[in-house]
This record gives structure tokens, C-alpha cells and sequence, in this order.
């Protein structure tokens, strides 16, 4: 899973899809006013391990749900009403 879009991907294609999901994300982020920008999210523990191939399907498992936390908690903009987060664009809609 992405940890910048919340997007699954296959081991093989992450690598690479990470590194164009960077680059969108900072083209986004150069659009809006500087008080609005914020740095690109983290990559979760364990990335470069899952990335490689060196750890087992419940490893796995865990580094999806990390990174599902990080792209939910990082990535995505809380609501100031209800707490429910929703991508920059899909917030000013609810």
C-alpha cells in the first residue's frame, strides 16, 4: 500500500509508484499557499525491507497498516466538525 495515496500496489510496482506519488504530491503542494503546504508523509517502518523483499506475508500485513495509518493520519485532512479526514479536495465538498 501506498503510504502517500492509500492506493494498493504490488511489491514489484510500489518502488516505483512511490516515487511518482512524491512528486505529485509536491507539485500539489506547491500550488496551494505556503501557510497550507505540508511535508509529503513518512514512509512507514520497514519500508525498505517489504520494498526488498526480505520480510514474510504477516510483516506485511503490518507494514499495510501502518502505512494505511500514515496515508489516514498524514496524508488526509481532518474535518474540524466531525474529525473524519478527507483528502484537501473532498473537505471543502463536506
Amino acid at each position: 500500500m501506498c503510504y502517500i495515496c492509500g492506493r494498493e500496489y504490488g511489491t514489484l510496482s510500489l518502488e516505483i509508484h512511490i516515487k511518482t506519488c512524491k512528486k505529485k504530491w509536491e507539485i500539489e503542494q506547491e500550488k496551494k499557499p505556503k501557510n497550507q503546504r505540508r511535508p509529503c508523509p513518512e514512509a512507514p517502518p520497514n519500508f525498505d525491507k517489504m520494498l526488498s523483499g526480505e520480510i514474510t506475508q504477516d510483516t506485511k500485513d503490518i507494514y499495510n497498516e501502518a502505512a494505511f495509518d500514515n496515508y489516514n493520519n498524514k496524508a488526509l485532512v481532518p474535518c474540524s466538525g466531525c474529525a473524519r479526514t478527507f483528502n484537501p479536495d473532498s473537505l471543502v465538498k463536506h
